[in-house]
């Protein structure tokens, strides 16, 4: 419900955004399921909807490999095939000029149109109280229950919690100082809060702890969605 309303409310529904969110999450899935080549492939295509993929599809790796102690060196193997063949493709149209103009469009992309030649720390920093306000009221405050939730005696539901908030944190640091915060940047970060929150629940062994952190967030997206609006 909160995504259907971040990309309908200020109309962010011209982006891409919704199909890049479901990527960001499948790639945890895949991760977890699939093979490394169905991880390579799914890292690529999420490359392909939202210019970040590639990185997304390395910190799931890296955040893998720190809290499950898998080994990603084939996934990561997939992964850099996939996106080098992405990537000869598309010098090879930028030499016959089919695509002249892809180094500049992915500079300006990059760098001018998100922060404006304004790279002084203090001017950054100043941006991130903001953002991570807005994330806090779109998840109904999940993403702080998530979060406090992480803390406490290893099990399988909270090393999933700790991945998934290694993900979410991690990426949130790329976009946390751009000088605009429009509600379609944060669709991968609140799709991403949404099995935080039930890692979290699962990762208390009281059952009353759950239930109240489930009716806590619940209320919280509640008083998000009936017209408090933040942006």
């Amino acid at each position: 419900a909160a995504h259907g309303l971040l990309m309908l409310e200020p109309a962010s529904h011209n982006f891409p955004d919704s199909l890049y969110a479901a990527a960001v999450v499948s790639l945890l899935s895949i991760w977890s399921h699939g093979g490394a080549i169905r991880f390579g492939l799914a890292g690529a295509i999420t490359q392909a909807l939202r210019w970040p993929g590639t990185v997304v599809s390395g910190i799931v790796l890296a955040a893998a490999a720190i809290w499950t102690r898998d080994d990603v060196r084939r996934r990561l193997g997939a992964l850099l095939t996939f996106v080098a063949l992405g990537g000869a493709i598309a010098l090879a149209a930028i030499f016959t000029g089919d695509a002249e103009d892809l180094g500049f469009i992915l500079y300006f992309e990059t760098f001018p149109e998100h922060w404006h030649g304004e790279y002084a720390p203090g001017e950054l920093l100043s941006r991130t109280p903001h953002f991570y306000a807005l994330w806090m009221a779109y998840t109904g405050g999940g993403i702080v229950l998530a979060l406090l939730s992480a803390f406490g005696p290893r099990n399988p539901a909270r090393t999933g919690l700790r991945l998934v908030l290694t993900v979410a944190l991690t990426y949130s640091l790329f976009l946390c100082t751009i000088d605009h915060h429009p509600t379609h940047y944060f669709l991968p970060l609140v799709a991403l809060t949404g099995p935080a929150v039930v890692c979290a629940a699962a990762s208390h062994r009281q059952r009353w702890i759950s239930q109240a952190m489930v009716g806590v967030f619940a209320l919280g997206l509640f008083w998000f969605l009936s017209g408090n609006r933040v942006w």
